[in-house]
């Protein structure tokens, strides 16, 4: 019998790169074990869906999977899997309805479960990726601070990395909830991304598979926050909403969408020889300049 961890690990690398594992039992269950399926199934990890029309070949035919039609006269096993041609790789077999239920796993389901076991607030969206095979989870606290939570299902090269850096940059506070280690996960994920303002997390050290489903591991890694400290204020904005202090997570979100605004003006830091950074909307194009303290915004020509 597999150990928990290994069964939890065995369902992360099924979902690494979003994919969506799924199928009748006898193919859950040779990926998974058993045990692992009976836990799924029993915790809405796994949805039932609709009668299979193909069946899985024990041995992986050139010519299988086999073909489900009526098994006429039976009412026990209403159904045969018989090999699609000639090529008899496997014999034909009698089924039940039972038997052909397909399986598909149910992210919502997953997301929920996450939120649960690691205090995420807010609603998840699985379904809208906001970079490649990442999804977003709600808000928690780690380390003291509110963060924004993310599902990342694949870590694999370079691209998740600059994902995350930009988000470091940004002064953006992340956590990120992975798949299984792999040999293509870079290294720069543990080596900058295990403390500070973006920590991902490993699925694999937090969770494990009971009966009941999946659960917090015993030796878990990952400390959740009991309170939220406030963030220092870092500067003061004005805008549409009036006057208000802000701090630095928030100040370096609006300079990024600075071009999202008609009129715009940062004071906190001079970019060019004691200039201030600016901008302004003319037609459908964001200008950008730079001011000195004796000069105005500018003006069109």
């Amino acid at each position: 019998m597999a150990q928990a961890p290994d069964r939890v690990r065995a369902l992360l690398r099924m979902l690494q790169g979003a994919g969506t594992p799924g199928g009748v039992r006898k193919s859950l269950e040779r990926e998974l074990g058993r045990e692992t399926v009976d836990a799924l199934i029993a915790s809405k990890l796994l949805v039932r869906g609709a009668r299979a029309t193909r069946y899985p070949c024990p041995r992986g035919g050139s010519h299988c999977p086999r073909e489900v039609v009526p098994n006429v006269g039976d009412t026990e096993r209403p159904f045969v899997a018989v090999p699609p041609s000639g090529e008899l790789c496997c014999d034909p077999l009698p089924l039940t309805e039972a038997a052909l239920a397909t399986w598909t796993f149910s992210y919502r389901a997953f997301a929920a479960t996450l939120s649960r076991l690691f205090a995420i607030r807010g609603e998840a969206n699985v379904r809208d990726e906001v970079f490649p095979a990442t999804f977003a989870l709600g808000r928690c606290a780690h380390g003291g601070i509110e963060r924004d939570a993310f599902l990342m299902l694949d870590l694999n090269g370079s691209a998740p990395v600059s994902f995350l850096r930009a988000r470091q940059a940004q002064g953006l506070p992340t956590v990120a909830f992975a798949h299984a280690r792999s040999r293509f996960v870079s290294p720069e994920i543990d080596a900058h991304f295990r403390t500070g303002a973006v920590v991902v997390v490993f699925l694999e050290d937090e969770l494990e598979m009971g009966f009941e489903g999946v659960r917090r591991r015993a030796d878990a890694t990952l400390v959740l926050a009991d309170h939220v400290v406030a963030p220092a204020a870092f500067c003061a904005v004005v805008d549409a909403r009036g006057k208000r202090t802000i701090d630095e997570a928030e100040y370096r979100r609006i300079v990024a969408s600075a071009h999202e605004y008609d009129l715009f003006l940062d004071t906190t830091t001079t970019v060019d020889a004691g200039r201030y950074a600016c901008g302004r909307r003319e037609g459908d194009a964001f200008v950008r300049s730079a001011v000195t303290a004796y000069q105005g915004l500018p003006t069109r020509s």
